[in-house]
């Protein structure tokens, strides 16, 4: 009987402490997951504050994020969840400014990025609805912890007016 008692009461010390354990590593995991979706929006207003456009790229070639600047920019809107990039840039056209050749899919400098490649292009022209538009973008790719790729992302601001400047000043001194 002393037995039956003494392995009663460790069976429910046992079941006491499964539980107290599930119960911690429940809050636990609720305090870390509150965390990280704070820490998310917190990044998330870092990149939107940011004047120039910014994309990021997965690895299946989706779209996961585009900043309110790229948005206005392309004319363009990232709706709900990702999508492809070709369905993204089939929305503008994206050409060499010198040539006005389109830019080939795999050629797109987050395309690069995606295959490792750092990339930097000063005279990218966007022709969008609002008019065309001188682009400068630079897209790296993007490594987790172990090195392995996970991504890409481009940055890019409109230097239209810069570039109208620039050329203004050059005539200007041609004159002088």
């Amino acid at each position: 009987r002393t037995l039956n008692t003494i392995i009663d009461g460790l069976v429910l010390f046992l079941a006491f402490s499964l539980l107290f354990a599930f119960y911690y590593y429940t809050l636990r995991r609720e305090r870390l997951t509150r965390q990280v979706i704070y820490r998310q929006k917190e990044l998330t207003q870092y990149l939107e504050a940011i004047p120039e456009g910014v994309v990021v790229l997965n690895t299946d070639n989706q779209l996961v994020y585009v900043n309110q600047a790229a948005q206005e920019l392309m004319n363009s809107s990232l709706n709900a969840g990702p999508v492809s990039l070709s369905d993204w840039t089939s929305q503008f056209r994206l050409v060499h400014a010198d040539s006005k050749l389109p830019f080939e899919p795999a050629e797109l400098p987050i395309s690069r990025a995606l295959r490792g490649e750092a990339v930097s292009i000063e005279n990218l022209l966007l022709e969008a609805a609002r008019g065309p538009r001188l682009l400068s973008t630079h897209a790296r790719p993007l490594y987790d912890r172990e090195g392995e790729l996970m991504g890409a992302i481009s940055i890019f601001r409109d230097i239209t007016e810069a570039n109208l400047k620039e050329q203004e000043l050059e005539q200007a001194r041609s004159i002088a």
